[in-house]
């Protein structure tokens, strides 16, 4: 009995020209999105899983919600799109949203990233050791989400098994103070430097004298 011949694959949907009531300009990608997967026959969760996301971002994105650039990068390879297909998909998305200074984690992002990469931890790692999902580093360090709370910081820090300084560095790129200047003695001074100009001199002189004194000391 001769063999059966296989089944050719289905072929890939066509990427065609959005039908005129899908055409609305403020969820234009939103509805390319959402006919790309229905296409395929795919769930929100279906689709997510493929792009490395969440569905609450695919739900966002086809509500009409603007992605990022990197979103729009992973959809389209999750689609499988290439060549012409693909350029007119990211043409579609239109320009990334602009990001306020307070929202972009951008250097904190860099930063992380530059630190797991250097401990060879995947995000998933350490994503792990510190109770976050995967999806969440990677969202921080493409930039896609502010900096995260002073615990997560500490605890991505401990994780990563930065230095003092390294961790001061991270701290200071998510915004917040490093851990010296927690230390109760040195907010007492500082409060003293700020709240009395006659002690603030003082206290500048002091200081001065004990350097000079440290300073002939070491020449001996």
């Amino acid at each position: 009995m001769a063999a059966l011949a296989p089944w050719p694959d289905a072929p890939a949907p066509r990427l065609l020209p959005l039908p005129p009531d899908d055409a609305d300009d403020g969820n234009r990608f939103g509805a390319c999105v959402r006919r790309l997967r229905h296409a395929r026959g795919w769930s929100q969760e279906a689709l997510a899983r493929r792009m490395g996301g969440t569905r609450r971002t695919i739900r966002a994105v086809e509500a009409g919600r603007s992605p990022y650039r990197v979103t729009v990068v992973r959809l389209a390879d999750a689609f499988g799109l290439a060549d012409a297909e693909r350029a007119a998909f990211l043409e579609t998305a239109g320009p990334p949203p602009r990001r306020t200074p307070a929202a972009d984690g951008g250097r904190f992002g860099a930063l992380l990233r530059r630190y797991r990469l250097r401990s060879g931890r995947s995000q998933a790692d350490l994503g792990g050791r510190c109770n976050v999902v995967a999806s969440y580093v990677g969202r921080i360090e493409a930039g896609e989400r502010s900096a995260p709370t002073r615990p997560v910081v500490d605890a991505l820090a401990a994780a990563l098994a930065l230095s003092v300084p390294e961790a001061d560095g991270l701290l200071l790129a998510a915004g917040y103070a490093p851990a010296w200047a927690q230390d109760k003695t040195v907010r007492q001074v500082a409060q003293l430097l700020d709240g009395d100009a006659v002690l603030a001199a003082a206290v500048r002189c002091q200081v001065a004298a004990l350097a000079r004194m440290t300073d002939e000391g070491d020449g001996e």
